[in-house]
Formats: C-alpha cells, structure tokens, sequence
C-alpha cells in the first residue's frame, strides 16, 4: 500500500484551513490498532488523554508502548496509569 506524504499540524492558528491536526492522527491510528502500537514522542502535552487512549487499547487486547525523549514524560505517564517503575535508563554499548 502506498500513501502520499500528508502535512500533519498542530496549533490553533491551523485550525480551519483543512489541514489535518497530529491529534487527529493519532487517534485515528489508535483507534484502528488490533495488535500492538508502540509510540515515540518527545513532549506530551495531555498526559492524562494520552493515559486513557492506552488503556483503551488494552481493554481491546492491544499492547502499548512510550518511548520518550523525555523522561519527564515517562514519569508522568506511569504515575497516572498507576504504575511503581517510572524510568528504565537505557542501554548504552
């Protein structure tokens, strides 16, 4: 399947003039997962929104995961959804 790249925006200033927001993106491929979605992100910006669209996914048998830039993020995220382990560092070779 082959797709034309698509201009994604975010920002109120966009809004209006037919462009396609990053939100709505996303939600649209969360909403069409069936396996398993893993997510890279540098900043989120509603954290508890984020938290709920991944226990959604679990509800319908999905697996998600947050690889952040941020570990500001992965804190957030963890202590919302309830988990002890906030930040594994990662691996250097």
């Amino acid at each position: 399947m082959t797709q034309e790249p698509t201009i994604l925006v975010t920002g109120r200033a966009w809004i209006g003039l037919g462009l396609r927001t990053i939100d709505s993106v996303v939600e649209e491929l969360l909403s069409q997962a069936s396996r398993d979605v893993v997510m890279t992100v540098y900043v989120l910006t509603d954290v508890d929104r984020f938290v709920d669209r991944i226990k959604s996914l679990a509800h319908r048998g999905c697996q998600g995961r947050l690889k952040s830039g941020s570990p500001a993020n992965v804190v957030k995220v963890h202590k919302k959804a309830g988990r002890k382990e906030t930040h594994t560092p990662s691996r250097k070779g």
